[in-house]
């Protein structure tokens, strides 16, 4: 098959830098760590991964130095985001040794492993392929969660993507507001005095509070960290379909009602993507938000108006923590020839050494406890410091490989529950039903 073309990341590394200047990370950015020598040698490791996303900055110079070290070459092919589930199927589906290592968003774990695409990184398969005790200590819970399927670990963490709660300083202040709201009551009341018509026309100016709805996974990652916060989840350890039960009703309610009965987040959230919340949030339309990580660099950058008027903090809560993970994993092809090897490699891309450098590089940030306890992080990277609360509360989407097909009838619900053409009760139990049908097959 023909490979993309290695050349067309471009644009992309010039937005982590952009990225990575607005966050003030003006100081030295230390050299790649050295890699130990590893004990089992290859003339060379395939690595397919993403080409337009900001890890890229950090992971090029990575294997480069890994490369440089050990000998071992390294050839990474590079997929559009687009495109990078499907022709990692379709290579890997034919078990021919041409991946040795695959990067993966955090929802193809399940679906791969489920089909025999990756091996378990465990030990059970070979007993060199494995987590230390320090990295299942060492990693949030969530992320070990995420990485489990039936039992088994198949993919190791480079780099995080969370939710967080946005909001502006300036403003809450203003309203007479301490700090950041912690409950969903509070998050009600926050939002019912900074939703304003400024002018008396009768057209909100300044809305309380915005989220991404919009039918896509973006708005079943804000239900699925709200069932989670209820008490509940979408479906439980058991694998039973638990999707209609009243924690989830709780949470879809609370959706409906912040749009329907406190008007406190504009109409269109429906339609609203991560886009309309940065750019949204950025221009003034939102005193506070949901969003992921990257926005902070955009919030703080040097032509930003709202620079220095942010804070960030982990979300509002009903009766636990609840954050829906995203992020990007590392996992061993099972048609590779070089698997120890491959593994060698990983374990330094993931190694915590790494993920310094990888912050420092590229403003990512992994799931592991001692990267916020680092004293180089406390120093010159503060600003991921209110990650970790955040973290700890991570859940992941369902762990299971049919996620691709039910997630569908989901936000279609969803999206029928916003607009009042059903109850959110009514919305679920249909939800319930068709998953019930597909998971049965």
């Amino acid at each position: 098959m023909a490979f993309p073309n290695l050349k067309v990341v471009g644009i992309m590394v010039v937005g982590c830098v952009v990225f990575t200047a607005s966050l003030g990370l003006t100081q030295e950015i230390p050299s790649p760590p050295t890699p130990p020598q590893p004990m089992y040698k290859s003339e060379k490791i395939v690595v397919a991964m993403r080409a337009e996303f900001s890890d890229y900055k950090s992971l090029v110079p990575l294997m480069q130095k890994f490369e440089k070290e050990t000998g071992i070459r390294i050839e990474h092919i590079d997929y559009p985001a687009v495109a990078l589930r499907d022709n990692l199927i379709t290579v890997l589906a034919t078990g021919a040794p041409t991946y040795d290592v695959v990067l993966m968003d955090i929802v193809f774990i399940p679906e791969f492993a489920a089909a025999g695409f990756i091996i378990p990184l465990d030990g059970s398969k070979d007993p060199f392929i494995a987590y230390t005790k320090d990295d299942l200590a060492d990693y949030f819970p969530g992320c070990i969660d995420a990485v489990t399927y039936k039992g088994h670990l198949y993919a190791k963490d480079y780099s995080s993507d969370i939710g967080m709660l946005y909001y502006r300083k300036d403003l809450l202040s203003d309203a007479g507001l301490g700090g950041p709201p912690t409950t969903w009551d509070e998050l009600i009341s926050y939002a019912k005095k900074l939703t304003k018509d400024f002018n008396g026309d009768g057209v909100t100016d300044q809305w309380g509070y915005a989220f991404t709805a919009k039918e896509y996974e973006g708005c079943l990652c804000i239900f699925n960290e709200l069932v989670a916060q209820a008490g509940g989840s979408l479906i439980d350890k058991q694998g039973n379909v638990t999707v209609n039960e009243p924690p989830a009703v709780k949470a879809l309610q609370f959706m409906v009602d912040l749009r329907n009965k406190y008007k406190v987040v504009p109409p269109g959230v429906v339609n609203y993507t991560e886009k309309d919340i940065h750019t949204g949030f950025i221009n003034g339309k939102f005193a506070m938000a949901r969003n992921w990580p990257y926005m902070w660099g955009m919030c703080e950058a040097p032509d930003s108006p709202i620079r220095g008027k942010v804070g960030m903090s982990k979300l509002p809560r009903l009766k636990q923590g609840g954050s829906t993970m995203g992020g990007w994993f590392f996992g061993i092809a099972a048609g590779s020839k070089r698997k120890r090897a491959a593994w060698e490699l990983i374990k330094y891309l993931t190694s915590r050494e790494s993920s310094v450098y990888m912050c420092y590089k590229s403003a990512d940030i992994p799931y592991r406890r001692s990267f916020f306890e680092d004293p180089r992080v406390k120093r010159d990277l503060s600003w991921v410091l209110p990650f970790k609360d955040g973290m700890k509360d991570a859940v992941p989407r369902p762990s299971i490989p049919e996620w691709g097909t039910i997630k569908k009838p989901l936000w279609t619900e969803i999206a029928k529950a916003l607009i009042g053409q059903k109850t959110p009760k009514q919305a679920l139990n249909d939800v319930a039903e068709e998953w019930k049908r597909i998971l049965s097959k």
